[in-house]
């Protein structure tokens, strides 16, 4: 919880705020609220500032990027309640709930989401797909190089280093050079996935 005055000049601060910032009272009470936010950040809060003067119905939630005494980023979610004096504003109420490791989780997920659906299409939605499934239950087990590999499913080599080239190209592999030739092992990012997709 916090409070501005009509500057944006903090003029109160709970204990809470000042963990997240990092910092004492001292250093945060009478300072501007451009010193502990981005430009962008700053941006959101002037344009909110400006509906609230226009008197528009609006929701007075917005996430904002903060930036901490260490250069540490976190996002939270601030609600505001404008103290009039007539038509103009002399105190901001704001209490801000930090969503950092939502949006985290949120952002995670998405991602997740999309390997989940590159996973399906190029196994699933494409020719070919079958091979690719045969080397990735091949490389769960083991990483091994191409030859192995086309060893191991009785497979062509060329189809094999084909398949290959498209799965890292989509990041669902990786490759390393090990001083004799090209070694061949499924990304830890995608490991989960493919345990999902029983593959």
């Amino acid at each position: 919880m916090y409070v501005l005055d009509n500057k944006n000049n903090f003029l109160k601060i709970n204990t809470a705020g000042l963990q997240i910032l990092g910092c004492t009272k001292k250093e945060v009470i009478g300072s501007n609220i451009s010193k502990w936010i981005t430009p962008d950040s700053l941006k959101i809060v002037l344009a909110h500032r400006v509906k609230c003067l226009s008197i528009e119905n609006i929701d007075q939630t917005v996430i904002i990027e903060i930036v901490c005494t260490n250069g540490e980023h976190r996002w939270a979610e601030v609600r505001t309640r404008y103290i009039r004096d007539g038509e103009r504003i002399i105190q901001i109420h704001g209490i801000a709930r930090d969503i950092t490791e939502n949006r985290f989780l949120r952002q995670e997920l998405n991602k997740s989401n999309k390997q989940q659906k590159l996973l399906c299409h190029l196994i699933k939605g494409t020719r070919g797909g079958n091979s690719r499934a045969l080397i990735l239950k091949t490389l769960v087990d083991a990483s091994l190089n191409a030859y192995q590999i086309s060893r191991a499913i009785n497979m062509d080599y060329k189809t094999v280093r084909h398949h290959l080239d498209v799965l890292i190209k989509n990041g669902i592999i990786t490759k390393f050079y090990d001083g004799y030739s090209y070694i061949y092992s499924v990304s830890v990012n995608i490991e989960s996935d493919l345990k999902e997709l029983n593959i």
